[in-house]
């Protein structure tokens, strides 16, 4: 908890990491700060919230996509191959449907009645990253990028079901959240096919200790039921980009770069995977539930980023 604090503190205004940082030959060591816009699509990570009652298909919280954002500040040493990047990623989802309430749907706590069914969910991912790197000169046309340091990950949805018709008052909510902190691994490359164009790509891994918790609350045809519930996790994030950067040198003090791609997140068993505890008002129990435990996040982004002494 102090952690998290320290670091969300640290990095208020700051939001994600997807540049090489440029390693200094001058006394004064180089500065670098890259801006992100990312539109991506996100997992629910709820349990689904009702189920079609002929064919048994789960109904999930919606989850569409949406713009994350981000930034990172490093700093390049002078002399020196190696750097120390500070960066924070922001993926925001805020999302609802509406399904009609009828004898082919079952609902939990909700007796069937003529009318619909209105779903909500949030959902929001957070990584915060520490990693010094080392930059390696392969060729004329090729450079690479090792890094390593430590990782701090939050995930937490919220879901809220409510019929239009039915058991008056009903309404069943759902939460379910993980918090990681761990070590962390990054490789990148990037290859100049022509002037001042390059192909990006790079990969990463982290190992997070955490926990991840669940609450349910719905009141409806069985009652009011309250449900708690938090394991502890070890978690495993993944994570890979390709793309196309620009570079352009203003002088020898400062340059610019902008890149474009597709990059993607996959936290595997980060969630709880546990049944809620409560029965759908058709008689199916608690057990008919689809989980998913593992998160993930996928989608194109833009970066840009300027390096100065």
């Amino acid at each position: 908890m102090y952690l998290k604090k320290f670091l969300l503190t640290t990095l208020a205004g700051s939001l994600s990491l997807v540049a090489l940082s440029a390693s200094a030959d001058d006394a004064n060591g180089q500065w670098s700060i890259t801006a992100e816009g990312m539109y991506a699509k996100q997992n629910s990570v709820l349990p689904s919230y009702g189920r079609t009652s002929n064919t048994g298909e789960f109904l999930d919280f919606p989850s569409d996509n949406e713009w994350g954002y981000g930034v990172a500040i490093g700093y390049a040493m002078p002399n020196s191959q190696h750097d120390v990047v500070l960066s924070y990623d922001n993926l925001s989802t805020d999302d609802s449907t509406t399904h009609p309430e009828t004898s082919n749907y079952s609902f939990p706590g909700f007796s069937a009645a003529n009318g619909q069914v209105y779903a909500k969910s949030k959902l929001d991912y957070q990584a915060v990253d520490l990693l010094i790197g080392t930059t390696c000169n392969f060729s004329d046309n090729l450079d690479g990028r090792l890094g390593y340091g430590v990782s701090y990950v939050d995930i937490d949805q919220h879901g809220t079901v409510t019929p239009s018709a039915g058991t008056a008052g009903s309404f069943a909510k759902n939460k379910s959240t993980f918090q990681g902190f761990g070590p962390k691994v990054t490789g990148d490359l990037s290859y100049k096919f022509v002037d001042n164009f390059s192909f990006v790509a790079g990969v990463g891994g982290s190992m997070l200790f955490g926990e991840a918790k669940t609450h349910t609350t719905a009141k409806g045809t069985p009652g009011v039921v309250d449900v708690n519930d938090s394991n502890e996790k070890v978690a495993f994030a993944l994570e890979s980009k390709a793309g196309f950067r620009y570079d352009f040198a203003f002088n020898q003090q400062s340059a610019m770069n902008i890149e474009i791609g597709y990059k993607g997140t996959n936290v595997l068993n980060a969630m709880d995977d546990v049944n809620a505890g409560y029965t759908f008002a058709a008689g199916n129990n608690s057990a008919g539930y689809s989980y998913d435990d593992n998160y993930y996040n996928y989608g194109g982004y833009v970066s840009l980023g300027v390096d100065f002494m």
